[in-house]
């Protein structure tokens, strides 16, 4: 038997098994092996850096067959390189028509300032609206050229999109052909979108856009800036489960959420002053909150200006302990708290004997916890200052902290001081995990734990 005698079927298991940077080379071998090989290695492209993103748009803008392979585009945030005129000019050129030919397309990404333009969304509202699930792009603070009139009367029908994560700029005006563009995605996807990240600034242009969205009925990830709480829309979301609140807090006080949002969110990640507002004391509206992360973070679609973030400390425990006022207000109940900060410094802490507190001060209030993770940074040990001044503070060790934080909280049976200090409760003793598997079922199990929580920062994305 030949290869030309094997099932289309088997030729493409055999390219999905080989590595992607063997694939040229096994499409060379036949011209059977070809299509499977190009199948594979055209699915999904995810580009890095300027000369690789030309070579490829360029390619498929005169491939109908390869483009026709891809399923997932995303062009990633390019910032730390320089790029050309020359190049910047063959992506603006290549990609519009790069996405005329990808007609079985169905995500979407551009990540990278500059390339979020009139004439990719024409491509993408003429030819790819049946496939289209998935759409990521900028609201580009620099398209007032003569492409935007290709907007004029474009109403696209993206029948099966559910995910939108739009990055919006506030600093300039929109022409009004762009924004009738954008209200139209937004007033006509709103009743079907399953997952909605906005990243949007102080809110202005993002309230303009969804000025005619009623609501969001069907949305169960909900990612959005602090600013925006209390849009209209939000009063309509009876099924997110996982919200996201991120952002810069203003300097005015925090905006409301509206009081029938949020209905059934059972995973929340916000700042401690926020937390109040999710779990009211309304007897009427408890909310089933179980895992809760608190502190200032990344998010996936919602990223934090990286000159507020030159170090980032601890949270603030005065703030902390108010915020977990409110956490027996859920109906989940609560039995996952993390924080999450990049780096943490104990030396931060008024004193280390804060932490024995925690016991009385911050465990009692929290019964039914389980999963307790102080940060999702890492601590390089043991040459780390913060982590041995930590130790040396804690009178008894750290094992007499972790017996005195069970005692008032039974179920606790997992503590991380940071991602890679961890601790699980077995048999009535604490014991540290001290690697990233587990030579046991339970130490596997709480670090896919602390992964899994850790995963609701940044998405699968």
């Amino acid at each position: 038997m030949s290869i030309r005698d094997l099932p289309v079927e088997l030729l493409l298991a055999i390219a999905r098994y080989t590595p992607k940077e063997s694939l040229h080379s096994l499409a060379l071998l036949s011209k059977f092996m070809h299509s499977a090989a190009n199948s594979v290695l055209y699915n999904t492209i995810v580009l890095v850096d300027p000369e690789s993103a030309v070579k490829c748009t360029e390619t498929l803008s005169h491939s109908d067959e390869l483009a026709r392979f891809v399923r997932s585009f995303k062009l990633s945030d390019m910032g730390l390189h320089i790029i050309s005129y020359q190049d910047t000019a063959d992506l603006m050129e290549y990609m519009p028509k790069s996405i005329e030919r990808m007609v079985h397309l169905q995500r979407f990404a551009i990540e990278s300032y500059g390339f979020s333009t009139p004439d990719v969304f024409a491509a993408l509202s003429i030819h790819v609206t049946p496939t289209l699930k998935a759409l990521t792009f900028l609201v580009e603070h620099d398209i007032l050229d003569d492409s935007i009139s290709k907007l004029e009367n474009l109403r696209p029908d993206f029948k099966v999109l559910t995910e939108l994560d739009i990055r919006v700029r506030d600093d300039q005006e929109y022409p009004a052909l762009y924004v009738a563009w954008m209200k139209h995605i937004f007033s006509s996807r709103a009743g079907r979108l399953r997952v909605l990240n906005l990243d949007c600034g102080s809110g202005h242009r993002i309230r303009e856009f969804l000025s005619t969205t009623q609501g969001l009925p069907c949305v169960e990830e909900l990612a959005i800036s602090i600013s925006c709480l209390d849009l209209p829309c939000l009063a309509c979301t009876p099924r997110v489960t996982k919200l996201t609140i991120g952002g810069l807090k203003p300097r005015i006080p925090l905006p409301a959420i509206p009081g029938a949002g949020f209905p059934a969110v059972t995973h929340t990640l916000c700042f401690c002053d926020v937390l109040s507002s999710i779990l009211t004391a309304a007897p009427n509206r408890p909310k089933p909150v179980t895992t809760v992360c608190l502190g200032l973070f990344h998010v996936k679609g919602i990223v934090v200006p990286a000159q507020y973030v030159q170090r980032l400390q601890g949270p603030r425990w005065e703030d902390t302990l108010q915020a977990i006022k409110s956490l027996p207000n859920s109906s989940g109940p609560v039995t996952d708290l993390s924080f999450y900060v990049h780096q943490i410094d104990f030396r931060d802490l008024p004193d280390v004997r804060y932490l024995h507190n925690l016991g009385k001060t911050f465990f009692a209030r929290l019964p039914k916890l389980q999963t307790f993770v102080l940060s999702g940074g890492s601590w390089s040990i043991p040459y780390d200052e913060s982590f041995l001044f930590f130790v040396c503070g804690c009178q008894g060790g750290i094992l007499e902290l972790l017996r005195q934080w069970g005692m008032h909280s039974t179920t606790l049976r997992y503590v991380a001081f940071t991602s890679t200090f961890v601790f699980m409760k077995s048999g009535g003793a604490w014991v540290k995990i001290y690697n990233g598997v587990g030579h046991e079922d339970e130490e596997g199990r709480m670090i896919m734990r602390i992964r899994a929580m850790d995963g609701m920062l940044y998405g699968s994305g």
